[in-house]
């Protein structure tokens, strides 16, 4: 069955293949008259605009065949060209004239543009609506944009390099790329394009895509909304906008697609340190946290909003790593009950030094996590929290939102303060007392940067580090866990 990226990309293929035909026609023939602009405003672009309209509220209508009849013809001689078999009935169908007619509107507005510069003899001066490089003279022009993010992409998941939200992240950021310096053959992207990403991305909003006053418009739409600042990409996300590129770029020259990398230093200069991009949390925070009904006079509705706060707090690990965890992961070893965090079976972990063995912090044994883990393993579960299933985002996904909403409940606010503040709060601890920062990075997962330990020496057993959990003294008081 077809799913709705396919029919996205069958029709952005068709834009592509649209415009490079008008170019060709206007390098042939000249521009149109001035009498065509005004056809295109006054009666193209309406209709499209009505037909968007029409099919978007006409709701169960739709299916019974009220979709505007240039609109399902038009969507129609796409299907057929492609010999894409899709039900005329099915919301899918609908969906994909209401695409068409999209498509249709931008390619319109966009000849419009290239129309304007067939007219201008400053053919060079270029803006965010009209960067859409020509051909070569020659008639090559290797692969197009497009094609090599899907290549690209596809290595990527093939390699196991990415998990499916990160796949999902990446593709999003392509498509943004694509939607500012157009589908061009990619050894055409030059420092002008790239200059031109980088000053677009600096004017949209974030989560531009989930807000509904934006997700429906062309990103040249948004740019001429003006948006306030304080609601723009923050630098941090632009760069990251900017260094995922520069990473597809990259591949694409040691690929032989291109010869140059555009984006490779782009990033901006940010002066705030990486501490600062989160809070830990404060000694305040943590007594709001821990001292609501669900830890003092109740169990919570689901077992990992009682455990993960507190084990996140006496382990610093990540909210995914901890919601992963097999029942075997809970282990002795020697005279230790230890956590295992592995990547085995279908777990997943950020990096190699992710993978680490630290010893039970005594107060997770005091609050009842062998008991609990005991109990679990007499029902024949699996996992310490089998009511965690896997979602896009992994394991973490509903436990990530849980939490988002328990802390805001507490009164614990700001958006640096997220469950990870609980991996900031650990390692700030133990900084400042003074521990080993060998040792503090065994613990958290972070690699050994140091020649001689990290290079020559194995990683710490757990026994080594006892110590340094047992300096995790966080004095928060809530009830045992009771089986």
């Amino acid at each position: 069955m077809i799913t709705w990226e396919e029919l996205r990309k069958v029709l952005d293929t068709q834009l592509d293949q649209l415009l490079r035909q008008e170019r060709e026609k206007l390098r042939a023939k000249g521009p149109y008259p001035m009498a065509a602009d005004d056809v295109w405003k006054r009666n193209v672009i309406p209709n499209y605009r009505k037909a968007i309209h029409d099919i978007s509220f006409c709701g169960d209508s739709a299916y019974s065949g009220k979709i505007p009849e240039f609109a399902r013809n038009l969507a129609e001689g796409i299907l057929q060209g492609t010999g894409i078999e899709l039900d005329r009935s099915s919301e899918m169908f609908v969906r994909f004239c209401e695409g068409t007619v999209r498509m249709y509107l931008e390619f319109t507005k966009q000849r419009q543009v290239l129309n304007d510069e067939a007219r201008s003899f400053r053919s060079g001066i270029q803006s965010v609506a009209t960067y859409l490089p020509p051909v070569a003279v020659d008639g090559s022009r290797g692969l197009l944009l497009s094609e090599v993010v899907e290549k690209y992409c596809n290595e990527m998941v093939a390699g196991n390099n990415w998990q499916p939200k990160t796949e999902s992240e990446m593709r999003a950021i392509y498509r943004v790329l694509l939607g500012i310096i157009h589908n061009m053959p990619i050894a055409q992207v030059d420092h002008a394009a790239s200059s031109l990403f980088k000053e677009t991305l600096l004017k949209l909003p974030s989560n531009m895509t989930k807000k509904p006053l934006y997700r429906d418009k062309p990103i040249q739409g948004v740019v001429k909304m003006q948006i306030p600042k304080e609601d723009r990409l923050s630098i941090a996300k632009v760069n990251a906008y900017l260094s995922r590129v520069s990473s597809l770029f990259h591949w694409a020259i040691k690929n032989g697609h291109t010869t140059t990398n555009p984006f490779h230093g782009l990033k901006i200069k940010e002066k705030v340190a990486d501490y600062e991009k989160r809070d830990p949390f404060a000694l305040a925070d943590l007594q709001a946290l821990f001292s609501t009904p669900e830890y003092q006079t109740q169990k919570p509705k689901h077992p990992y909003q009682y455990w993960l706060p507190l084990m996140g707090l006496f382990t610093g690990a990540r909210i995914e790593e901890l919601c992963q965890l097999h029942l075997d992961d809970i282990r002795h070893e020697g005279e230790l009950w230890v956590i295992d965090i592995n990547a085995k079976g279908d777990k997943k972990l950020k990096t190699l030094s992710s993978c680490r063995v630290i010893p039970m912090h005594p107060r997770l044994v005091d609050f009842g996590l062998l008991e609990y883990a005991k109990s679990l393993r007499k029902k024949g579960h699996i996992r310490l929290f089998p009511e965690l299933k896997k979602r896009r985002d992994g394991y973490s996904q509903d436990a990530s939102r849980w939490f988002t909403r328990y802390r805001m409940r507490c009164g614990v606010t700001g958006e640096r303060k997220t469950f990870h503040s609980f991996r900031h709060t650990v390692i700030n601890h133990l900084k400042q007392r003074g521990e080993v920062k060998e040792k503090i990075a065994a613990i958290c997962g972070h690699k050994d940067e140091s020649i001689t330990t990290g290079l020559y020496g194995k990683p710490y057993e757990p026994a080594a580090l006892v110590s340094v959990i047992e300096a995790l003294d966080f004095k928060v008081a809530v009830t045992t866990w009771k089986v």
